[in-house]
């Protein structure tokens, strides 16, 4: 976890948000892939973990090197190497190889459920714009 999201998530801590103390860390997939063109902004990860630090970067990481259990249950991954391939004009990648050109980012930290409370993401957004 780089330095600005350290300070995210010790802010979050001191703010006791929703009595949660997760913290799921995004960014860019593979910085050396990256082109700086598209970054996916989403609202909140759908994690049933309640506590800690959940680095969704090696998750993004081992996918697209073919580790772990690659796009099953993922949905989210393989939508964002789809929605790149299409937006930067690269349908002759494999999604894994797509997936190491994304940059993302939840726009609320804590972990949510498969609806979105969208007053809680405002809400969230407001208490943190300033990080």
């Amino acid at each position: 976890m780089d330095e600005q999201m350290r300070e995210w998530f010790e802010e979050q801590k001191i703010a006791d948000v929703y009595n949660k103390n997760t913290f799921n860390v995004d960014g860019i997939v593979e910085p050396k892939c990256y082109d700086h063109k598209i970054l996916f902004v989403l609202k909140e990860a759908n994690d049933t973990v309640s506590d800690g630090v959940i680095d969704q970067i090696e998750s993004y990481r081992d996918t697209a090197k073919g580790k772990g259990d690659g796009f099953k249950n993922a949905a989210i991954k393989r939508r964002l190497a789809r929605m790149y391939k299409v937006a930067s004009n690269r349908n002759d990648l494999e999604d894994a190889e797509a997936l190491k050109h994304v940059a993302y980012i939840n726009l609320k930290k804590t972990s949510g459920a498969g609806r979105t409370n969208i007053a809680d993401v405002k809400e969230y957004v407001c208490k943190f714009k300033n990080i």
